[in-house]
């Protein structure tokens, strides 16, 4: 994952949710970063704070956490996970599906992993004629951190605007 990690960083910024992987001994890679930000949920079990994250935010709702996935992003990669993840998976392409944001690319890290379950979903919600196809055509699965990459720099870039340049400077009351 020392690729994939590399590979997602964008224009010296990381948002690592709680539950990404990370390469702890990858000084090169923390040296270019502005900040490493997780968005963390209280949870009985299971998730625990990123050691390696600079802010740290946790939430007590759902709501909250997923207010701030939608507003600081311009992709949604997903890697292998729960329920939970279903969940931030299928709340992603609905808002995408009726146009509460832009089309954010969402990709699927794990072929082996998403694939089958992507393929069960589709067919069901097909036939059901509760999605169009161009619903399941927003979804890209790869097990390229390369490709991945590349579809977020290309949203990043063309959709939504930004670009490589001078960094703006710190806003204390972001937290920066």
């Amino acid at each position: 994952m020392r690729a994939a990690r590399k590979a997602l960083t964008f224009d010296d910024v990381l948002l690592v949710p709680a539950h990404s992987l990370v390469v702890p001994n990858d000084v090169s890679l923390k040296s270019r970063l502005t900040a490493s930000v997780g968005l963390n949920i209280q949870l009985p079990h299971e998730q625990s704070a990123n050691a390696y994250q600079d802010i740290s935010h946790t939430f007590q709702h759902f709501f909250a956490r997923k207010v701030m996935f939608v507003k600081l992003s311009c992709a949604f990669v997903m890697l292998p996970g729960g329920f939970g993840t279903l969940d931030e998976l299928f709340e992603a392409l609905t808002l995408v599906q009726t146009g509460k944001i832009e089309n954010f690319p969402v990709i699927l890290m794990g072929v082996d992993f998403w694939h089958p379950i992507v393929e069960q979903v589709s067919k069901a919600f097909l036939r059901a004629g509760t999605v169009d196809r161009v619903d399941i055509d927003r979804i890209f699965m790869t097990d390229s951190p390369e490709q991945a990459a590349s579809i977020v720099r290309e949203a990043a870039l063309r959709q939504f605007g930004l670009r490589y340049g001078v960094r703006p400077r710190r806003r204390r009351w972001l937290l920066e």
